[in-house]
């Protein structure tokens, strides 16, 4: 983890020294505490990543419908998740607005001028010029 100044550091260490846990020991840990709880698996799961999924989801969901900056947050969840750039985060923005329609319309009523909308006559250049229908 690149915010550790050394390699003994890790957040979760393995049995060896200067290692960490492997995600076959993680997934078996996870598959035990499922057990433990009393929660069925099945092959679809639930699965370690569906914890990641839950976070991402339910965050959006709570900066959304608290009117928070998207724009300024959406960068450190893209940090957090470890992704190398926006692309990977996008899905978490799919999902959520499928899942809730009702934060796409808070965020729109709230962010939709970020980009404006298009004079008719540009469009229909556009249509003409690239053969594109609306």
């Amino acid at each position: 983890m690149a915010w550790f100044s050394e390699v003994a550091e890790y957040f979760f260490p393995g049995r060896k020294v200067d290692s960490h846990t492997s995600h076959v020991a993680t997934c078996r840990r996870f598959k035990e505490y499922l057990w433990k709880a009393g929660i069925m698996r099945t092959d679809k799961g639930p699965v370690i990543h569906d914890l990641r999924h839950s976070y991402c989801v339910h965050r959006l969901k709570e900066w959304a419908l608290s009117g928070a900056d998207m724009s300024n947050l959406l960068p450190y969840m893209s940090a957090f998740l470890g992704h190398a750039d926006f692309r990977g985060t996008e899905y978490y923005l799919r999902l959520t607005a499928d899942l809730y329609p009702e934060i796409v319309s808070k965020m729109e009523a709230v962010h939709g001028t970020i980009i404006p909308a298009w004079p008719d006559t540009i469009l229909s250049d556009l249509e003409g010029a690239y053969d594109v229908k609306s």
